[in-house]
């Protein structure tokens, strides 16, 4: 991968803290990992649109958005090797699948476009809710670089909200937008859930039931807004964040670590 200068390419942080500042701050690993996988995940099938997409401009607004997350993604990725992980070369490129904690929602096969936005909005929305909370988190690399994604993610969700206005609007455009809704529901149970390993003084920290059911307000408000039926929660099934994961993320995984297996020493 090429590198991609984002919003937090300057974020504070970028030399690696000493083994005090590491082990206080260690508790946030189980925690980075779903921060990281997300990203990541969500960017490849997003750049999967770039000429996909229903226009010129559109792929470019995909291309982007993939950029973005994938930088994202870098952030987390580095700041765990901070806090004596291993490399971000070695995290994207040589974890088999039950090793990485995204949402499963996000490893869902491409599909058609009315569910690439309902993913990603949804996605966005649940992101925005979340990085409100991480901005208030004790950990200050971790703050600080959330808040500089924040100006990125923005303009994400904008954007989806815009799509989701101009699917609803009526006709084939609607009821595909429908479906894609029922589709992304059934597997959007672990967007908020909190990885097992995490501890309880940094859960507790974090507020996360309240963020959750934001994330909730937020998603019922716009579906009644579009006319786009109702929430169906779901109680969570098998989560990624425990590395339970669907045959959509073998396959994702094969195409982004294809290079990597055959060449010795690639690099991100």
């Amino acid at each position: 991968m090429t590198k991609h200068r984002s919003a937090i390419e300057d974020a504070p942080n970028q030399k690696a803290p000493d083994a005090s500042v590491a082990d206080a701050y260690r508790e946030y690993i189980p925690l980075l990992y779903t921060l990281a996988d997300d990203e990541l995940v969500a960017g490849h099938r997003a750049s999967e649109w770039l000429g996909l997409a229903p226009s010129v401009e559109e792929d470019i607004a995909f291309a982007s958005l993939a950029q973005d997350e994938i930088g994202h993604a870098r952030f987390y990725y580095e700041l765990l090797h901070h806090l004596g992980e291993p490399t971000p070369d070695h995290l994207v490129y040589r974890r088999q699948a039950t090793h990485w904690r995204n949402s499963r929602l996000l490893e869902r096969a491409r599909g058609d476009f009315a569910e690439a936005v309902v993913r990603q909005w949804m996605y966005d929305t649940w992101d925005a809710v979340r990085l409100e909370v991480l901005i208030q988190c004790p950990f200050p690399a971790l703050a600080d670089g959330v808040r500089k994604m924040q100006r990125e993610e923005y303009y994400h969700l904008i954007h989806m909200d815009a799509w989701l206005a101009r699917l609803s609007s009526g006709g084939e455009a609607k009821d595909r937008l429908v479906r894609a809704v029922e589709a992304v529901f059934a597997e959007a149970a672990d967007l908020s859930v909190l990885p097992q390993e995490l501890s309880s003084s940094v859960s507790g920290s974090l507020n996360w039931e309240q963020a959750e059911l934001v994330f909730h307000q937020r998603i019922e408000q716009a579906l009644h807004r579009y006319g786009l039926g109702n929430a169906r929660w779901s109680l969570p099934g098998p989560s990624g964040r425990s590395g339970d994961h669907s045959a959509s993320l073998t396959e994702l995984l094969g195409t982004l670590q294809e290079v990597s297996s055959t060449e010795e020493g690639v690099r991100w």
